[in-house]
């Protein structure tokens, strides 16, 4: 018995001192000094492998009552995943190789599925701070998933906390604000006598002790007293973080001064105390914010705070800069940005000073210099997430740093730097697509467990949605609708996030203006990219080689008539005639480019628009330039970047084309028949037949079921395909993605559409409202100005050109346009040449432009 109560109380000494190294080496490692914080994981390492190594010869020794090593193992090998990452910062991969090996071996020896989890937690922090957002994620996801299968509640807490971390620092503070309720929920029920504090940690470690001696066997207690203190602190830590970032300054400043005694305990107040003045700055207090900041300033300059001194600098320049003390806040954000540049490299805080610094250039007039810096923010903004991130968290992301990107574009203007500008422009446009477009012959495999949700929920949506139009929409199934909507959108989301193409992106996708300005010339073609910020309009024409920009400030009237046209397009009862934005509002295209860039451009043989949030759903072919519209002049495409330009290319005539159709939908009362396709479908077989093109289908009416639809698809090999769709189209405002193509029996969404790798270079919906698209989804802006719905579905999917109708569309002109479009195709017409053909074609037989003019041609060719 002595024997046994000399090795429980070696290990209960083993146990308190690696807690104790185990909240410093937490501490070292929010610090980012690795330099600093090293030697304390080294040292937590080596004394928590002495601790197992004591606890597994405890338990060969006296197997009866053994000693339960998971608490030992799970920080062990979250401890040498941390030291990895540290090691490998310090330029030593091999090494860091090496540790993560052995954390593996842990994991493998020791935990089973509870080691994987934890491995896969401590993997997420590791691509964090990498800038592999997705992929931290997509483990975090992992590890809540391991956690809740063995109902191991604190633990999914901890991991909901990590969740909310990445959120909030990602901009989606309502998410981050719903992950960190539900972390306190889970906790709740252990919460009952108060939170806890240190001294209950250190009553937890002693009663594992007792516990063991008396050989109950239930060691885990004073881990798990750690774990909880820990998790109750940080609940309150960042639900104080997101309220300040939100703006909720009063429930901001509560969390944060109900935690500082704990932190002052950990020897770490400075951090909470900087959050209190920044709380205090974000209320307007700015001399008390300042004032606070300094009097934690020399806690910056030693020790584990030392790598944050370059972002107090910035915090302390900002509010000099707000209390117009120029001189002096420059010194401290050129401070700041040295430091964060060569000493402690954080690029977070980076892009901040530099932004700063551009700003004070501005307000000293010295606009070249603050060219420069606005340059480097955007560059450390760009390099701070290499992979996409799906639509909305890459919009969330944008949010705090629009304004950066609309001060850079206007200073870049000013100075003539109209390429730059471009760069700008390009950086917020369509991120995913460009990211596709880039490495568009990967694997696009993923889980096939999701893929199952996936096509599960979706036909459960499409049987709900078929089901509503014969018996109408009752307020429980409009409820059950948006349930699903939201889970297929959560689910759609964490699929294109656990894309394994995204792991090749080592840095974020380059775009080569100088090959497109070469592409641009070759084809004798003029692109002209837009940036708008209501009321600025910025414009860059890339022409014969150069790069030219201006900018100008839309009217109040033009605004408004924006705003106008952009409802109508959603009105049930939508008026027709305002379809035609220039004949029915008398808003011409020089009242939307720069009337020097406008008229050089239409020089050019074909023109490509890049449009920018609400001005995606004009329709820019048809707008009237001195009593004409522009197609009268020259073809004109539309595309979601610049850099699609050079990534597209069609045959100069179709191989072969599938056609869809439906005219009539049985007995579904919420649908109309739609008398003109079978004719449409009919004249455009006609078409091809005799042009000797191959035909797959049609498919018409009961034999458009989506599974037949698939299979056509599925069929089709080779290049130069077309696909023709023609039947009714339906958008859905609050998740685009779910927008899509009705057939007899189901549903073809842009999801799916994204989803797949499909066989057609060229698309033709001949349906309404296909070419619609947000400027924002429930409640996230479109920062990222995704081309969110079916067209950005239909390039995804591989398409070069995609043929579409903005508005809703009119049977009798679509069938004349799309049957005159393909007409020309097959005459040997390229797509933008075959559009305005067709445009032309209507026009000149008189037919109402109110009826067709919305039809857009995504493509460049």
């Amino acid at each position: 018995m002595d024997d046994k109560l000399s090795a429980l109380l070696k290990m209960g000494q083993l146990q308190t001192s690696v807690t104790a190294l185990f909240f410093q080496a937490e501490t070292a490692k929010a610090s980012g000094d690795y330099e600093l914080a090293r030697p304390i994981y080294e040292d937590y390492v080596s004394r928590s492998l002495a601790y197992l190594q004591v606890a597994l010869k405890f338990n060969r020794k006296f197997s009866e009552s053994p000693w339960d090593i998971r608490p030992i193992v799970q920080p062990l090998v979250n401890a040498l995943l941390v030291l990895a990452d540290m090691v490998q910062a310090l330029g030593d991969s091999e090494a860091a190789n090496t540790l993560r090996r052995e954390a593996v071996d842990f994991s493998e020896a020791h935990l089973g599925s509870s080691g994987s989890a934890e491995t896969e937690r401590s993997m997420a922090g590791a691509l964090t701070l990498e800038g592999r957002f997705n992929e931290a994620i997509v483990a975090l996801m992992c590890a809540r998933d391991l956690f809740t299968a063995q109902k191991d509640q604190l633990m999914v807490a901890r991991v909901t906390i990590d969740m909310a971390d990445i959120l909030q620092w990602l901009g989606d503070f309502r998410r981050a604000k719903e992950e960190i309720e539900h972390a306190e929920m889970i906790i709740k029920p252990e919460l009952d006598g108060g939170k806890p504090t240190q001294s209950d940690l250190l009553s937890g470690v002693m009663a594992s002790i007792s516990s063991i001696m008396a050989d109950r066997g239930d060691s885990g207690d004073g881990m798990r007293a750690a774990n909880l203190y820990r998790i109750a602190t940080e609940v309150t830590y960042y639900h104080g973080l997101i309220s300040r970032a939100l703006g909720e300054w009063n429930e901001a400043e509560q969390c944060m001064n109900e935690v500082l005694p704990e932190y002052r305990k950990l020897g770490s107040g400075e951090a909470i105390e900087y959050q209190l003045a920044q709380i205090k700055i974000g209320r307007g207090q700015v001399r008390e914010g300042l004032e606070l900041s300094r009097q934690i300033e020399s806690k910056f300059y030693t020790g584990a705070f030392r790598p944050k001194l370059g972002v107090l600098q910035r915090l302390q320049a900002e509010c000099l800069h707000t209390l117009g003390d120029t001189v002096e806040a420059r010194r401290l954000v050129d401070e700041s940005i040295a430091d964060l540049t060569e000493s402690h490299f954080d690029p977070d805080a980076l892009w901040r000073s530099q932004w700063l610094r551009a700003r004070i250039c501005v307000d000293e007039g010295d606009t070249r210099q603050a060219v420069g810096y606005f340059k480097d923010a955007i560059d450390t903004i760009n390099l701070l997430r290499r992979a996409p991130l799906g639509y909305r968290l890459d919009s969330t992301y944008l949010a705090d740093k629009k304004p950066v990107f609309a001060e850079a574009i206007q200073s870049m203007l000013a100075m003539g730097a109209a390429m730059d500008c471009c760069r700008f422009m390009e950086s917020l446009k369509s991120r995913t697509l460009t990211a596709v477009m880039s490495i568009a012959g990967s694997e696009t495999a993923v889980d096939a467990g999701l893929d199952g949700q996936f096509e599960e929920i979706t036909r459960q949506l499409d049987a709900m949605e078929y089901k509503a139009y014969m018996e109408g929409w009752s307020p429980d199934r409009r409820r059950a609708h948006r349930d699903l909507l939201q889970e297929r959108a959560d689910l759609l989301e964490r699929i294109r996030i656990s894309d394994p193409r995204w792991r090749t992106l080592s840095e974020p996708v380059q775009v080569d203006f100088n090959a497109i300005l070469a592409l641009l010339a070759e084809r004798s073609q003029a692109a002209l990219t837009l940036h708008f910020e209501p009321p600025n309009l910025s414009a860059v024409l890339l022409f014969n080689g150069q790069a030219k920009g201006e900018r100008i400030r839309l009217s109040d009237q033009v605004l408004e008539d924006l705003t106008d046209y952009a409802q109508n397009l959603q009105k049930d009862h939508y008026n027709p005639f305002k379809h035609d934005f220039s004949e029915h509002y008398g808003v011409t295209a020089s009242d939307l480019i720069p009337s020097d860039l406008l008229r050089e451009a239409l020089t050019a043989e074909s023109l490509v628009v890049i449009p920018h949030g609400q001005l995606h759903l004009l329709p820019w072919s048809g707008l009237v330039h001195e009593e004409k519209r522009l197609f009268e002049r020259l073809p004109v495409g539309i595309l979601p970047n610049l850099s699609v330009l050079s990534a597209v290319s069609v045959p100069a005539t179709p191989q072969q084309v599938a056609l869809v159709g439906v005219q009539a939908y049985a007995d579904i009362k919420g649908l109309d028949d739609l008398p003109s396709v079978k004719e449409e479908v009919e004249d455009i077989c006609s078409v091809y037949r005799a042009a000797g093109v191959a035909i797959q289908g049609p498919l018409m009416d009961e034999a458009a079921t989506e599974a037949a639809f698939w299979e056509l698809a599925g069929g089709i090999n080779g290049d130069g395909n077309v696909l023709h769709m023609s039947c009714h189209g339906t958008i859905v405002p609050s998740e685009p993605m779910s927008s899509g193509l009705l057939l007899f029996d189901s549903k073809v969404d842009a999801a799916e559409a994204a989803r797949a790798r499909l066989p057609f270079a060229e698309v033709v919906l001949s349906a309404c409202s296909t070419g619609w698209r947000p400027t924002g989804v429930q409640d996230v802006l479109l920062t990222a100005d995704e081309i969110l719905g079916i067209p950005g579905g239909f390039l995804e999917s591989g398409a070069s050109a995609v043929l579409v109708s903005i508005p809703m569309a009119a049977g009798k002109a679509a069938r004349v346009l799309t049957t005159h479009y393909h007409t020309r195709r097959v005459a040997g017409d390229s797509p933008l040449q075959a559009f305005r053909a067709a445009q032309e074609k209507l026009l000149n037989d008189g037919v109402d432009p109110g009826t067709w003019v919305g039809f857009t041609l995504y493509g460049c060719i």
